[in-house]
């Protein structure tokens, strides 16, 4: 919608579309085809770094101690849900399309998950003297905006948060981040979320707590986990997204769930892609309209398609 509302300020408009989130190439060639793609590898401010633990449940205590020894370094902390409130239902997850879903687009939950208000209060019981609030996207955003203000003004020792703090929080006195839940991220999801910390001349330290223990059915999400241990770069964890997820509903709202293309696979597919791209760009340079008795047929089939998402081909 963005993007075309910009378009639409006159013919031969510059258009810049920025993202913090890296994507396979393949998903650069399918959604952005019409776009050059450059992408910037280093980090604006590179700070000092991050490093990656997985716990499980028996090992909380380290997680806990890790927030207090920042607190006595003077630094600050992170604990991230999945869940706003007790109340919320795993498919009512606020906005984490990394989150772990089935192959039909559903949410399992086999362990309870964390919500920032029992949360909030289990860490207040855990570390008594500590500054500790709450942060999500329902909170209005004058409210929201005072939190993160007291929080970069160093007046909140622990901030417990959704998502919401994926990107565009700075804060980099903050050194410690937990993640709870975290088998129910995706992989983009949790390396967005660890790069809230290290961002200054400290290194950071992110603990990722999980319930899986690398058996049975659970061996899935914990080779996801160790794959965010091992690896740095955004890249190489989001084609290991894709290939673990599958693309889910690409030209479309979702960013989760089940295969969509029914003859493409966006991981293996790589050199099928990238010719299908070179075709669409000579067809468009001798047909830019598609409204020829040749082209016609193809421009009605994308428009029933894609319609309800792109304004380009639905006529208006």
């Amino acid at each position: 919608g963005q993007r075309n509302a910009l378009r639409a300020k006159g013919p031969g408009a510059d258009l810049l579309v920025m993202t913090a989130t890296p994507i396979p190439r393949t998903l650069a060639l399918s959604v952005y085809g019409d776009l050059d793609t450059s992408i910037i590898r280093h980090r604006p401010v590179p700070g000092a770094g991050v490093s990656t633990r997985v716990l499980t449940e028996s090992s909380r205590d380290l997680a806990y101690g890790a927030i207090r020894e920042a607190h006595e370094k003077g630094q600050q902390a992170y604990v991230i849900c999945p869940l706003v409130e007790p109340s919320d239902s795993a498919d009512e997850l606020e906005d984490v399309p990394g989150i772990a879903r089935d192959e039909e687009g559903r949410v399992t939950v086999p362990v309870p998950l964390h919500d920032t208000a029992t949360e909030l209060d289990r860490l207040r019981l855990a570390l008594p003297g500590l500054t500790i609030e709450r942060l999500h996207g329902r909170m209005p955003a004058g409210e929201k905006d005072q939190v993160i203000d007291a929080f970069k003004r160093g007046e909140i020792d622990v901030l417990v948060s959704t998502t919401v703090v994926e990107v565009g929080v700075d804060v980099p006195n903050a050194t410690v981040m937990v993640i709870e839940n975290g088998e129910r991220f995706g992989l983009a999801a949790l390396h967005q979320l660890r790069g809230r910390v290290g961002r200054g001349g400290v290194s950071g330290t992110c603990l990722v707590m999980t319930h899986s223990k690398g058996n049975g059915g659970a061996s899935a999400a914990q080779d996801r986990l160790q794959s965010l241990k091992k690896t740095s770069d955004g890249f190489t964890l989001a084609q290991m997204d894709l290939r673990l997820r599958h693309e889910g509903e690409i030209l479309g709202y979702r960013q989760h769930g089940g295969v969509t293309l029914r003859f493409v696979d966006l991981d293996a597919d790589e050199e099928l892609i990238e010719w299908a791209h070179l075709d669409a760009v000579e067809l468009l340079r001798y047909a830019c309209t598609l409204d020829s008795v040749a082209t016609r047929p193809l421009r009605d089939a994308v428009a029933m398609r894609y319609r309800h998402i792109f304004k380009e081909v639905s006529g208006g």
